[in-house]
């Protein structure tokens, strides 16, 4: 059943990279910070066992990466291709100093996802279902044999998971400590994100090229909003606030009172993603991929060029640009970043290359 599910989610991703040639933000009037801001540590996670040999694209190395606090992350790496079940291994970083603190090993079903939960804990895929550890992955708390998520609320308090029923693909939330549902369940919609209440997915009308985003809670009525962009990217950044990137513009919107800002892009041709928020809903960062065409196979990465907002001042941040895995194939190798809880700290995996950015 996850297989199949993956096999969809792979279909789309190809979808996406496709269709989204959108250009990288180019936003420097607007940032405290530019691309030759150093990181306050690095780290090479390869010593301790990491394969970076294998890649990830942009929707997994999203999800391998996770702070579980503000003190601590985790990165996931799994050994083997998402046909097969495979040893994984999550290694636990000190935020503040770049440390490995602990190393655990454990078997993949497909690729392995990783959640920071409001807890201070983590929510993992693996071969048996979804398990849940405490802080610094020390012990295992919870384990269900029947959920498979694929995203989680900013706020860290729900996953949406996902099985298949008779005739039927069914997305749910749980409780990202226990694994218990909520409550609140959906049929038959593409998730792109979810918040501690509602669902985001996009649909086309029949007269308009253009997508909206449909924001469905199955409970009050469905919210509509318009992009005026045939392929977006869509991500919850609170309960009532939400993120589209797309067309060369990314939108924050309030689901009561519309649009709070947005930003313009412009710039090289390249591939940008929606790509972590902070779980106080203050922060928001997006990777564009710079690519170099190759007349011998799949476009090369040049460079990735990550981008931080903040919502309540309503302006960016940072622009950073990241060089580790130039020359690698794109989409099929990308680095993975996280917002620490507090939006204070930006870290960088760049299979097994780690870099600390702060950004208080």
């Amino acid at each position: 059943m996850r297989h199949n599910r993956a096999t969809v989610a792979i279909i789309a991703t190809v979808c996406v990279l496709a269709a989204c040639a959108f250009s990288y933000l180019n936003l420097s009037r607007h940032a405290d910070r530019t691309s030759t801001t150093s990181a306050i540590w690095k780290a090479d996670l390869t010593p301790q066992g990491y394969r970076p040999t294998l890649g990830n694209s942009m929707p997994t190395s999203r999800r391998q990466i996770a702070f579980g606090s503000d003190d601590e992350f985790v990165v996931l790496n799994d050994s083997g291709s998402c046909s097969n079940q495979n040893p994984a291994s999550a290694f636990v970083v000190d935020a503040h100093s770049g440390r490995p603190t602990r190393k655990r090993q454990f078997v993949s079903d497909c690729w392995p996802y990783v959640f920071g939960t409001a807890s201070s804990g983590y929510s993992v895929m693996t071969n048996s279902g979804m398990a849940v550890y405490s802080a610094g992955f020390a012990k295992q708390l919870v384990m269900a044999a029947d959920v498979a998520a694929e995203h989680i609320s900013p706020d860290g308090k729900s996953l949406g998971a996902w099985k298949a029923i008779p005739g039927h693909g069914k997305t749910y939330l749980v409780d990202s400590s226990t694994l218990l549902p909520t409550g609140r369940e959906f049929l038959d919609k593409y998730v792109l994100a979810v918040s501690e209440t509602s669902i985001a997915y996009v649909a086309t009308h029949l007269d308009s090229p253009n997508q909206v985003v449909l924001i469905e809670d199955g409970v009050s009525k469905l919210k509509e909003f318009s992009t005026d962009c045939g392929q977006v990217q869509v991500t919850f950044l609170s309960t009532d606030t939400l993120a589209i990137l797309g067309c060369n513009r990314l939108r924050i919107l309030s689901l009561e009172s519309g649009e709070l800002m947005s930003f313009n892009h412009s710039g090289i041709p390249g591939t940008d993603w929606l790509s972590a928020v902070s779980r106080n809903g203050q922060r928001l960062a997006t990777t564009h991929t710079a690519t170099i065409s190759a007349w011998d196979g799949p476009d090369r990465i040049d460079f990735e060029r990550i981008s931080v907002f903040d919502v309540r001042e309503k302006r960016q941040i940072l622009t950073l640009d990241v060089k580790q895995l130039h020359g690698l194939d794109a989409p099929s190798h990308s680095s993975g970043i996280a917002l620490s809880p507090n939006g204070k700290l930006l870290v960088v995996n760049s299979e097994g290359l780690l870099q600390m950015f702060s950004l208080s």
